[in-house]
C-alpha cells in the first residue's frame, strides 16, 4: 500500500539527521528491493513503482530510471498494474521470442487490445517508445476518454502531435496525468522509465492488493481486497479492480465518483457507482449510473440498476434481475436479456465474420520475380450497416512485405465475394529464405483482419541469375587534370574520375549525360585494364543476363552480347525475354586509347571485306558508327596473319572474331540486330 502522508514525514527526519551529519541531498540515496533509488524529482514515483512490482531492474544496470521505455518495459509495466495474464500466449508476430522476459506481458496486452503490432508481422518490442505513443496506450489500458482537443493549443508544441494521439493526449491532460514540461508536451520525444513510472504514480492514489482498504476517501483507488471498505468510503476519482482480484468486491455504503473499472472476474457487491467500464466478466449489485460494456464477449449478471447502459462489446451478454435502464447497443452479435427502460439497436457490424481467404498461390522464380496474388473476402454481413454511407463500408486494404507496406488500396468498397489484388516484386539473393513473411490487411476504423500470403519461391538456376546480375564490364578510366567547364556547363574538379569512351568523349558516373566531348588535354587515361578472360560463363548464366538481369530486346530474331570483362562474344537466337544461346567465342575488344564503347548498339552496316594497303579484315558488321565485328587481320599479298592474337583488348574500337563467328553474324544478323557492349 503507498502510505504518501507517511513517507513525507520520514524523508523530512532523515534529510533532517543529514544535514546536521553534513551530507548533502546529492549524496543521499535509498536502497528498495535491492534496487537504488536516486533523490531526483522522480524518488516518490520510482519507490512506489519498485515497490509495487512495477518497475525492476535491469539485470545488473540497476534500476537505470533516465534509460528510455522501451516498449515492451512500457507494457510490461502496464500489465503488471493491472495484473493481467495470457490465456493465449501465441502472438503471429515474428520479432517476438517467445523465450523472452517480455513475451507474457506483451501477450496479455495484446489480447487485451492495449497495444497493437507495428505491422502484421511485427510487435517491435525493443523500440523506444515516444511520449505520444506511452499516452495513447496509457489511455488506451485505462479507458481514458473524451478530452477536449483544445487543451493542446495551451503547449507550444501542442500542433504537433500526431493525428492517431490527438485525442488520446487531451484525455491524459485534462484527467490531470500529462503536464508537459516549460510550456511543450514533447510528444516525439522518448519516454523514460522515471517519466513513466511518474504518470502511473499520479494515476494511483493507492494500490491494495492482499490488504484491505483502511482510509474512508481516496482519490484513484487499485483494490484487490477482499473485506468491505469501511462504512461511507468515498473514491472521488476511479476504483480500479485488476484482474488478480479474487472472488468479491464489497462495496456496500462506498460511493465511487468517477469509475469503477473491472478487468477482474468478479462480483461487485452494492455501492453508488457513477459510471461502470467493464473489461471482463463480471457481476454488479450496485446502483450504476452509466454501465458500459467494453471487451469484447464478456457476460454481465446485472443484479442492480443502471440509469443508462452502451454497449460497444461484440458478442457481448448482458443479463440478470436487474435491470439497465435506457439500452442503446452497437454491438454486433450483443444481446441483453435483463429489464430495460428502452433498447435501441445502433450496429454496425463492421469486419464481425469478415474471412480472408487466398485464391492464387503464385510462384517466383528470377525468371518471374515479380508476382500476383488475389484474395476474397467472404462472410460479409450487410444487414447491421448502421451509421454506414450508401450501406457501403470502405475500407483500406495493405499489402506487406518483410514487415514493409508495399501496396494499398485506401477506398475498397468491402462487399461479399469482392477481391483485391497486388503485384508483390520478390528480391532474390544468394541467402534468401524458402519464403517471405507477407501478409495481407483489412482495415475499417479501428477494426483489422489480416492473414498471412503463400508465395512459393522456386530456387532453380538461382545462383546462375545471381551472377548473371554482378556481371562486371570494363571502364576505361580517365582522371581530371585541371578544373574545366563542359559546353553544356557541367563543372569537372581536378581529380575527378570519368569514364573514356573514346576521340576526346567522355562519360560522367554522377550524371545522365552519356558522351561529353573535351580537348584531350583535360583528362589522362589510366594505364591499367581490368579483363578476366580466364572466365567463360555457361549457357544458363548467360541466358540469365540478357534474358532476366537486363531483359534486352532486338529488332531481329538475333541479339550479340559483347563481354568486355571476359573478352567473349555470345549470340543468341529468340525474341526479348526468351532468347537461346547459340554460338560463343573469344574476341578481342579496344585498347583504352580507342575503347569499344558500352552501351546497347545496333547493326548498321556490312562489308565483306575492308583494305588496308599490307593487311585486310574480311566480314564487317558495323554497329557503333564505324565500330564493328570482324576477323583478326589477315597479310594482303600472301597467306598468313598480320595479327592473329585474340582474348584481350587489341584493337582501336572494333571487335576481332575468329572467322567462323565473324562470318555468322556477317550472313544471319540483319539490320536492327541488337549488340550490346559490356
Amino acid at each position: 500500500m503507498r502510505r504518501t502522508h507517511l513517507r513525507g514525514i520520514v524523508l523530512l527526519l532523515i534529510l533532517s539527521i543529514l544535514l546536521q551529519m553534513g551530507v548533502s541531498a546529492a549524496e543521499r540515496r535509498e536502497t528498495i528491493a535491492g534496487l537504488e533509488i536516486p533523490d531526483t524529482w522522480a524518488h516518490d514515483a520510482l519507490v512506489f513503482a519498485v515497490e509495487e512490482g512495477i518497475l525492476s531492474g535491469k539485470g545488473d544496470k540497476g534500476l537505470c530510471p533516465t534509460d528510455n521505455a522501451t516498449r515492451a518495459e512500457m507494457t510490461a509495466m502496464i500489465v503488471r498494474v493491472i495484473g493481467a495474464k495470457p490465456k493465449n500466449e501465441k502472438m503471429p508476430f515474428i520479432d517476438c521470442n517467445r523465450n523472452s522476459w517480455y513475451y507474457e506481458p506483451m501477450s496479455a496486452a495484446y489480447e487485451m487490445g492495449i497495444i497493437y503490432g507495428t505491422s502484421d508481422l511485427t510487435l517491435s518490442p525493443n523500440d523506444n517508445t515516444t511520449r505520444e505513443q506511452a499516452f495513447t496506450i496509457l489511455a488506451r489500458a485505462f479507458q481514458i476518454s473524451g478530452g477536449d482537443r483544445a487543451v493542446l493549443n495551451d503547449f507550444s508544441d501542442g500542433s504537433s502531435v500526431g493525428s492517431y494521439a490527438v485525442d488520446a493526449m487531451a484525455a491524459m491532460i485534462q484527467a490531470g496525468y500529462v503536464h508537459g514540461a516549460k510550456g511543450k508536451l514533447n510528444p516525439k520525444k522518448n519516454i523514460t522509465r522515471q517519466e513513466l513510472a511518474q504518470v502511473l504514480f499520479e494515476m494511483l492514489d493507492d494500490i491494495c492488493r492482499g490488504e484491505d482498504a483502511t482510509r474512508d476517501e481516496y482519490q484513484n483507488l487499485l483494490y484487490a481486497g477482499t473485506n468491505p471498505f469501511p462504512e461511507g468510503t468515498v473514491i472521488h476519482g476511479d476504483l480500479i479492480i485488476p484482474c488478480d482480484a479474487q472472488g468479491e468486491i464489497n462495496l456496500n455504503g462506498v460511493t465511487v465518483e468517477g469509475r469503477l473499472i473491472v478487468f477482474g472476474d468478479c462480483t461487485v457487491f452494492g455501492g453508488m457507482i457513477a459510471e461502470a467500464d467493464l473489461l471482463s466478466s463480471c457481476t454488479l449489485t450496485g446502483t450504476i449510473g452509466t454501465l458500459k460494456l467494453i471487451a469484447d464477449g464478456i457476460c454481465v449478471n446485472l443484479d442492480g440498476s443502471a440509469e443508462e447502459t452502451s454497449i460497444s462489446a461484440r458478442h457481448a451478454v448482458l443479463q440478470g434481475a436487474g435491470s439497465a435502464g435506457k439500452v442503446s447497443n452497437y454491438g454486433v452479435g450483443s444481446t441483453v436479456s435483463c429489464a430495460a427502460d428502452a433498447y435501441e439497436e445502433k450496429i454496425d457490424a463492421g469486419l464481425d465474420g469478415v474471412t480472408i481467404t487466398q485464391t492464387t498461390f503464385p510462384t517466383a522464380s528470377y525468371k518471374q520475380r515479380t508476382v500476383q496474388v488475389t484474395v476474397r473476402f467472404d462472410h460479409v454481413d450487410n444487414e447491421h450497416l448502421y451509421g454506414v454511407g450508401r450501406n457501403n463500408r470502405l475500407c483500406s486494404v495493405k499489402w506487406y512485405f518483410n514487415g514493409e507496406k508495399v501496396a494499398e488500396n485506401s477506398k475498397f468498397a468491402l462487399t461479399e465475394g469482392a477481391e483485391q489484388k497486388a503485384s508483390i516484386a520478390i528480391p532474390f539473393t544468394r541467402q534468401m529464405p524458402d519464403s517471405y513473411p507477407i501478409s495481407v490487411r483489412l482495415t475499417y476504423g479501428e477494426e483489422t483482419k489480416s492473414i498471412p500470403i503463400e508465395v512459393k519461391i522456386d530456387k532453380t538456376n538461382l545462383d546462375a541469375y545471381l551472377t548473371a546480375v554482378d556481371i562486371p564490364t570494363i571502364h576505361v578510366l580517365a582522371t581530371i587534370r585541371y578544373d574545366y567547364t563542359t559546353e553544356s556547363g557541367t563543372k569537372l574538379k581536378r581529380g575527378d574520375t570519368v569514364y573514356y569512351l573514346g576521340y576526346n568523349c567522355l562519360q560522367i558516373p554522377s550524371t545522365n549525360e552519356k558522351c561529353i566531348r573535351i580537348p584531350d588535354s583535360v583528362y589522362q587515361i589510366v594505364d591499367k585494364t581490368y579483363y578476366n578472360n580466364s572466365i567463360t560463363y555457361s549457357q544458363t548464366v548467360a541466358e540469365a543476363f540478357v534474358n532476366n538481369a537486363n531483359n534486352y530486346s532486338s529488332k531481329t530474331k538475333y541479339l550479340i552480347w559483347c563481354s568486355l570483362y571476359t573478352q567473349r562474344v555470345f549470340i543468341f537466337q529468340g525474341e526479348k525475354g526468351n532468347w537461346t544461346l547459340i554460338m560463343q567465342g573469344p574476341c578481342s575488344t579496344g585498347v583504352n586509347s580507342c575503347p569499344t564503347r558500352p552501351g546497347v548498339h545496333y547493326v548498321n552496316g556490312k562489308y565483306a571485306k575492308e583494305e588496308f594497303g599490307y593487311y585486310h579484315l574480311d566480314y564487317l558488321t558495323l554497329f557503333d558508327g564505324d565500330i564493328g565485328f570482324h576477323t583478326r587481320l589477315k597479310l594482303s599479298y600472301s597467306s598468313g596473319w598480320y595479327d592473329s592474337r585474340i582474348g584481350y583488348p587489341i584493337s582501336h574500337g572494333c571487335v576481332r572474331l575468329y572467322d567462323e563467328m565473324a562470318k555468322f553474324i556477317y550472313d544471319n544478323c540483319d539490320m536492327g540486330t541488337a549488340v550490346v557492349v559490356w
